[in-house]
């Protein structure tokens, strides 16, 4: 099935979500190009990837599970630099799955429901962020952000007069003074 993501926005969100029969034996390497990809080919929306949960029809150590394992820590890694992906970790404890283990019951389903849910509000809640910082030559950057983007910019400068002109960032880098 092909989807059209070119129209999602920042304000939308995809769930990307594979199973154990996703990770073949010792085939883990293959089975992450395909989510890079697609994290690298859709920047301009949000993306959670869900890890593989575990099969619990399989002792802990075969070598699917292992490789599962393998599997999400990869994922991890390689998806640390995209600052619009979220990698979500499922429970693994058994109670969250079904009598024969392979599949989650609806314990697990609404534990899981519950942190993406938990998650989204967290991404999609607007935070009003200030972070100041003083500059080598004096001046104050202040950055304010809504909804992780950018909103505005201030450059102040720090002197004992306290006033506070917003000047740019050309201009500060133009005059320079010491920083208290």
């Amino acid at each position: 099935m092909t989807v059209d993501t070119t129209l999602l926005t920042k304000n939308d969100l995809i769930i990307f979500w594979g199973g154990a029969n996703d990770v073949n034996k010792n085939n883990s390497q293959e089975g992450l190009k395909h989510p890079v990809k697609f994290v690298q080919s859709n920047n301009h929306t949000n993306i959670f990837l869900m890890c593989v949960p575990p099969r619990h029809n399989l002792p802990e150590w075969s070598c699917v599970n292992s490789e599962t394992k393998v599997f999400n820590r990869k994922l991890s890694k390689l998806i640390k630099p995209y600052n619009h992906v979220v990698v979500v970790t499922t429970d693994t404890d058994r109670k969250f799955y079904t009598r024969h283990g392979l599949h989650m019951n609806n314990l697990g389903k609404e534990e899981t429901a519950t942190k993406v849910s938990k998650i989204i509000r967290s991404v999609f809640q607007k935070r009003n962020v200030e972070i100041c910082l003083c500059w080598k030559y004096g001046y104050d950057i202040s950055v304010k952000s809504v909804s992780n983007q950018t909103e505005g910019t201030s450059v102040k400068k720090v002197d004992d007069s306290s006033t506070e002109g917003t000047i740019s960032l050309q201009e500060a880098q133009e005059q320079p003074t010491a920083c208290q």
